[in-house]
């Protein structure tokens, strides 16, 4: 008959629309209840004797039709108009004239009138109409092969309802809904005790949806339905809130843990050195623990990508990180110790881990020998660790120059500095990475004998680390709170100075207090690059504005000296250690070794990131110094437009290697594309997929298990320093002008080295990022501050005021009165 087509014509998408066009394709490969469409141009000559007996010939014994709208402007990549066309089910065949009629009207309609003109879009013509027979199922519904809310394609999700799906597509009904990740059900949701569909028929559909994802290359939302046992596809569109991406590599990004040295938006100057960094560490790395420099030279790669930049935020390339710890015997073992320590707190997907271990596995006999050559190279290592550091702490001293110096210097000459730097530190980061890889051994062996031997938890292994030994990170607080003991004795109004006044009057007031000033000299002198996002090289440096110092130094001033701190905790796990393994001599000098070594190399991992931080200090003048040769001759506008440019692109201009002599442009370029990026608030790990910046949403793939307070106002975390402390929190997001009442906790979203001023003064210290080996949870163990970090959505769940009771040792939080006062 003229105007109506079937799955054996050859239908025009764009006239017919995508719901047509995609049964048509489909129809030969999935089971697909009877179907035809008619073209809006059947009204024209419409004949409806011929037109009844063509549908009692094609649609043999049916009783019942669906009838659908298929229209060109439907489920397009900008616009689904979903639920905007009219649909109607169990059709009798006496109404079916009209209700073709009513949805060629649909088009219309005021729902579809309102959703043009809030999206911009010219209204749509008339729809095609889809006739199909009406299936009498046990159980219908939708799936997504891929989450919609997050764009993680790892997660399939199936919901169904029993008989028809319609009343689950309007949204009348919630139906039980399943979440599907590795071809077994993750998590489900039922409506009601017994589900309406069978688990092996979920699966089923969730197949279906992947299959279907597989065909068209991008993700899919399907209308399914089960009649006596059978699987029916209605039909399948595309996810429209999922943008379609190029093809190529799924990658995991994780910022766990790099958020305590990168937080937020970076600059290209930050990122492209830290990229590099990590480049030539890891490399060397590599070389310390025997890896066949040919097995470096093939993953060249994966050293290059370690650290990734989504919407100028910096993160772990996870994949680039684990095919790099791959490359080491035991790559199973050493993967769980290196998630802890970088605190991310979901592994890689099982698949994934299952590639990267057979691509880490070669022939027996080769694996075994480069098992003994690292081990050996290993035992070497931590025996030599101590001189190896000191070596370190010498070539240190050597290369960097006091800051006189450096004004005198030229470009060229700072440049020339700079590969100095390069060849005798920043590609023989010996000590460091070294250090770091024993602490993460120690530590994570110290939580498993812990387990085995003690049947204890890691609250024991915290215990057995507080006062691990002297460590530098810990001096600022100490050295505040003995300047604080001197403006104590002073008037109230003095201290409110230096609480209240800013740090041009401050300076001046310092004349009339000699010893304060002195000690704030050495103080400066000393840690003046410990500051806020201290490796960030475009932060200001406590020698740029002292104010947080100062505001830290009267708030401990305000309130009564600080009593000592109590190793209580530490003595008493030792002595658990001693009476649990006092008949097990070997057992007992194996523990002890292993405590020792974790609270050693944890110790030196915090001191030596402290050399970080004054090496990192010493780029950061570098490149201001060249910034302002640049300012000066107006290459650039300011100097600090430098922190705009790429480490390369800066020496290459001055080199004559530059591919542009307009650096202003560049500069200008980024500074409004980086602009944006802080209106963007991306996760803390997502997955993309192909070209990275292109249509990935990088929204977030972790579900965390404090989304919600449990009825009982519950949270947990990793408690990282024990003790419990019941008092009201203090929510703070930027610690320059932050000031804690005594006895408050201090809440926040995550912390670096330059938070260390705020310790002293809270009772408390709660953090939703970090891991147990975070610089947090290192200085509160040496401070004796009961802390709990890595605790999710903290910031979504807790404001000022609120009072929690917050116990260290097991990581739980509970909140006791919430607080209508933003205090």
């Amino acid at each position: 008959m003229k105007h109506i087509y079937t799955k054996d014509s050859k239908l025009d998408k764009t006239k017919f629309g995508s719901k047509a066009y995609t049964l048509a394709s489909l129809d030969k490969k999935f089971s697909i209840p009877k179907w035809v469409v008619l073209s809006p141009q059947i009204l024209q000559d419409f004949d409806t004797k011929e037109f009844l007996a063509y549908i009692d010939d094609e649609f043999k014994g049916c009783k019942k039709f669906a009838v659908r709208s298929s229209s060109q402007d439907e489920d397009t990549d900008d616009n689904s108009y979903a639920g905007m066309f009219e649909s109607l089910l169990n059709v009798d065949k006496n109404d079916l004239l009209e209700s073709i009629k009513t949805v060629f009207d649909s088009h219309t309609s005021s729902r579809v009138k309102e959703y043009a003109k809030a999206n911009n879009t010219p209204l749509p013509s008339s729809p095609s109409v889809i006739i199909q027979k009406m299936l009498n199922p046990s159980c219908a519904g939708v799936a997504f092969s891929s989450d919609p809310n997050t764009s993680d394609r790892e997660f399939s999700i199936v919901s169904a309802t029993k008989g028809l799906g319609d009343k689950l597509v309007d949204g009348e009904v919630n139906g039980d809904t399943f979440f599907i990740k590795q071809n077994s059900i993750y998590s489900k949701k039922l409506d009601d005790e017994k589900s309406v569909i069978e688990e092996n028929e979920v699966l089923l559909v969730a197949k279906l949806a992947k299959e279907l994802e597989s065909l068209y290359k991008h993700p899919q939302d399907i209308e399914w339905a089960f009649e006596n046992k059978k699987l029916y596809l209605l039909q399948s569109r595309p996810i429209t809130s999922i943008k379609q991406t190029l093809d190529g590599e799924k990658r995991l990004w994780d910022n766990s843990n790099i958020v305590e040295s990168y937080s937020g938006v970076t600059t290209p100057l930050t990122y492209s050195f830290a990229r590099y960094i990590y480049e030539e560490v890891y490399i060397e790395f590599c070389k310390v623990l025997s890896v066949p420099s040919v097995r470096v030279t093939q993953n060249s790669h994966s050293f290059k990508t370690l650290l990734g930049l989504l919407n100028g935020q910096i993160y772990y390339n996870l994949l680039s990180w684990n095919r790099i710890l791959a490359l080491l015997p035991g790559f199973k073992f050493n993967r769980e110790f290196m998630e802890q320590m970088m605190g991310v707190k979901e592994g890689l997907p099982p698949s994934i881990v299952k590639e990267l271990e057979s691509a880490s596995s070669g022939s027996k006999l080769i694996d075994a020998l480069g098992l003994v050559k690292t081990l050996l190279s290993l035992i070497y290592q931590q025996v030599t660790i101590k001189s190896t550091i000191k070596k370190f702490y010498k070539r240190l001293e050597k290369a960097l120059i006091p800051n006189a110096e450096l004004k005198k210097k030229n470009v060229d000459e700072l440049v020339m500095h700079y590969r100095g730097l390069e060849a005798q530190l920043l590609k023989r980061w010996d000590a460091p990475l070294i250090n770091d890889f024993l602490a993460m051994i120690y530590f994570g062996t110290l939580g498993k004998l812990c387990k085995k031997w003690l049947d204890a938890d890691e609250y024991l292994q915290n215990d057995l680390l507080i006062d691990s030994e002297e460590i530098i990170s810990a001096q600022p607080a100490k050295r505040i709170m003995q300047m604080a003991d001197i403006l104590r004795l002073e008037s109230k109004e003095v201290i409110d100075i230096f609480q209240y006044k800013d740090a041009n009057e401050i300076k001046m007031y310092l004349k009339n207090l000699p010893e304060l000033n002195r000690l704030l000299d050495q103080y400066l002198k000393m840690f003046g690059d410990r500051t806020l996002e201290e490796l960030k090289l475009e932060s200001f440096t406590l020698e740029d504005d002292a104010t947080t110092l100062y505001r830290a130094i009267a708030s401990m001033a305000s309130r009564p000296k600080a009593k000592a701190k109590n190793t209580d905790q530490k003595e008493r796990a030792e002595q658990i250690v001693t009476n649990k393994l006092k008949n097990q001599w070997l057992k007992l000098r194996v523990m002890n070794f292993v405590i020792k070594q974790a609270r050693q190399r944890v110790s030196s991992r915090e001191n030596l990131r402290f050399e970080r931080t004054k090496l990192f200090g010493h780029i950061r003048r570098i490149f201001l110094e060249i910034g302002l040769h640049f300012e000066n001759v107006s290459i650039l506008k300011e100097q600090r437009d430098i922190f705009y440019l790429e480490v390369n692109e800066i020496f290459a201009f001055i080199e004559g290697c530059s591919t542009t002599q307009n650096l202003k442009a560049i500069v200008n370029l980024r500074k409004k594309e980086f602009a944006t990026f802080k209106t963007k608030d991306i996760s803390e790990r997502t997955f993309t997929y192909g070209a990275v910046n292109y249509n990935n949403s990088f929204k977030s793939t972790y579900i965390s298990k404090n989304d919600t307070l449990h009825g009982d106002g519950v949270m947990s975390g990793f408690g990282c320093c024990p003790g419990e402390v019941k008092a009201k929190v203090r929510v703070i997001e930027n610690p320059k002008d932050a000031f804690i009442k005594e006895g408050e906790i201090l809440v926040a979203k995550q912390t670096d080295p330059g938070w260390i001023m705020l310790f002293p003064a809270s009772s408390g210290i709660l953090v939703e990022r970090g891991s147990m080996l975070s610089h947090s949870a290192i200085v509160a163990r040496e401070m004796n501050i009961p802390a709990i970090v890595g605790v999710d959505n903290l910031l979504k769940n807790l404001k000022t005021g609120d009072e929690v009771l917050m116990d260290g040792s097991t990581g739980i939080i509970k909140k006791l009165v919430p607080s209508d006062d933003n205090v």
